[in-house]
This record gives structure tokens, C-alpha cells and sequence, in this order.
């Protein structure tokens, strides 16, 4: 028997059992033999975190009873899932190591493909043939490659300024795109993330957000804004993160991240920790967890 504690540093929102478990399927491939996950969540329905225990011959050297104990003072809720390579396993295992003393929110038994929870005794919302795994839709599939490619975009043309950052002359290629890729929330954050933790591109990100307000384009312009007033926020310099701020009100009057920039300003509120919010995930986990619009 192993025991490993998984800890999920972009937090997670579990609305429901199916959506658990596609994340799981995900993250958690079923093992050869037997396992469980012990899913921890705040009071508020995010995951905390995970301990999964893979079953082995040897079970001496752990306490049974400690097994889905609380791993921090986070840990409020408890969702445990049995797998097996047969139903009739999974429950044997759930009986004997999910402690129901712990009043987990369930008990989620998985075998050959299918789900049933442990705990819930009617039949329209768990039958007893069971329901087929969740499986990510194409559609979420094909997004989720196109927003790491999109990123990449933003990316390589920060590379691009950053070898010719001397020249005023330079072109943005596939603006039209960039500028389109903006309308995702999880790239705007990305590029607020990257910016807030890599100071020393802060004045390559103002190159490129300058040649955009120079174009004859317009879509997002109002985002670009918000950007650059990122910038001086992170900088300290109130007078111009106003400036752009109100720029992108000026735009798009109801646009929430320059609304929250307003407010921060208004309430004299430490300026730094408005862009600082953007780095406690990292890119991937931004991409990842942002919900996709399909």
C-alpha cells in the first residue's frame, strides 16, 4: 500500500460528481491494482487537495483509521472514490476503508467504465447498472489546444521585441488573431501573469501593447488598456495606471477587470496587489482551469 498527498495549487470547483470525476480521469489515471482518492474540499466546494492510496498486498504499516484524514485546516469536506477492476471490489474496498465516522459528502464507487455512489439509494440519479464515466467532450479537447496555441502566439511575439526591443520599425504579424485571442479570459490573465511575475519584460509587453493602440485596429482595445495600466500598477506609477484605466472605460464602460482597477484606486488600495493577484497560478494551470466558452 502507498499513500501520496496531491496538492491542487489552482484551485478547483466541483459542481457535481461527473464533473469530478472527467477531472480525475484526467489527473488520476485508474492504476493497474486497486486505489482510492480521497478528495478534500473547503466549505465552499473547491479542492484542496488529494491523498490517493494505492492498494498493495502489505497494509501493516499504515493506521486504517487515519486513511482520508484531514490534511490541513482547509480540509472541511471529504468525497472518497473506490476503483476497481469489478463493482463487487469497489464496494469491498470502500466498506473497509472509508472510515463513514468522517461523514463523507460520498462515496463514489468506479469499476469497468462505469460510477455508482456508495451512499445514494435512489434510482433516478444512481440506477443500479450504474453511469457510464464522463469523457471530455471533442469540442473541449479541440478549445483547449487552441488556447495553448494562442498563448504560444503571444509568447514567440514577445520574443520577437525582446531580440529587436531597439527597433521602432517592428510589425506585429496575425494581430487580427491576437487580438481576437484576447476575448479568452485565460489569455488576458496569462499575459497578466507573465507580466507580474517577469518584471524585466514589463517594458517589452508596453512596446507591443503600444504598437496595438497605434494600429487601425480597435478590437480589445479596452483590454490593451487594462494591460498597460497592469503595468504601472505593478510599478507603483498611480498617475498613468489611472490614465489607461479610464482609457478602457472609456471604451467598454462596463469592463470588469478596468471596474476593479477604478476601485482599487479609488479606496487607495496597495496597487501592487491588484496585479499580484495574477500570480498565484501559473500559466498552464490558467489555461487549464479558466472555463472555456464553446
Amino acid at each position: 500500500m502507498t499513500k501520496n498527498w496531491i496538492e491542487i495549487p489552482a484551485r478547483l470547483h466541483i459542481t457535481g460528481p461527473a464533473q469530478m470525476l472527467r477531472e480525475l480521469q484526467e489527473h488520476f489515471p485508474s492504476p493497474n491494482d486497486s486505489d482510492i482518492l480521497f478528495v478534500w474540499l473547503t466549505t465552499n466546494d473547491f479542492a484542496v487537495g488529494i491523498e490517493q492510496v494505492c492498494l498493495g498486498a502489505s497494509e501493516a504499516e499504515y493506521d486504517l483509521a487515519e486513511l482520508g484524514s484531514p490534511q490541513s485546516d482547509e480540509c472541511q469536506k471529504l468525497i472518497a472514490v473506490c476503483r476497481s477492476a469489478t463493482k463487487t471490489e469497489a464496494e469491498e474496498i470502500a466498506n473497509k476503508y472509508v472510515n463513514l465516522n468522517r461523514n463523507p459528502l460520498d462515496v463514489l464507487i468506479i469499476a469497468a467504465g462505469k460510477w455508482w455512489s456508495n451512499l445514494c439509494t435512489k434510482t433516478e440519479c444512481c440506477p443500479n447498472e450504474g453511469r457510464p464515466l464522463p469523457e471530455l467532450k471533442v469540442a473541449e479537447v479541440e478549445a483547449m489546444a487552441s488556447r495553448h496555441q494562442k498563448w504560444l502566439l503571444w509568447l514567440n511575439l514577445l520574443n520577437i521585441f525582446a531580440v529587436n526591443f531597439e527597433s521602432a520599425d517592428q510589425v506585429i504579424s496575425d494581430e487580427e488573431s491576437l487580438r481576437k485571442s484576447l476575448d479568452d479570459l485565460a489569455i488576458r490573465d496569462c499575459i497578466l501573469n507573465h507580466l507580474a511575475i517577469n518584471p524585466e519584460t514589463q517594458e517589452i509587453w508596453h512596446q507591443i501593447f503600444d504598437k496595438f493602440l497605434q494600429s487601425e485596429k480597435t478590437h480589445n482595445n479596452h483590454v490593451i488598456n487594462c494591460l498597460i495600466a497592469a503595468i504601472y500598477f505593478s510599478q507603483g506609477n498611480l498617475d498613468l495606471a489611472d490614465k489607461y484605466t479610464k482609457n478602457s472605460l472609456l471604451i467598454n464602460p462596463d469592463y470588469s477587470l478596468a471596474l476593479l482597477m477604478q476601485h482599487g484606486l479609488e479606496i487607495k488600495m496597495d496597487c501592487k496587489k491588484i496585479v499580484s493577484a495574477f500570480t498565484h497560478f501559473t500559466s498552464e494551470e490558467l489555461l487549464k482551469n479558466t472555463p472555456i466558452r464553446i
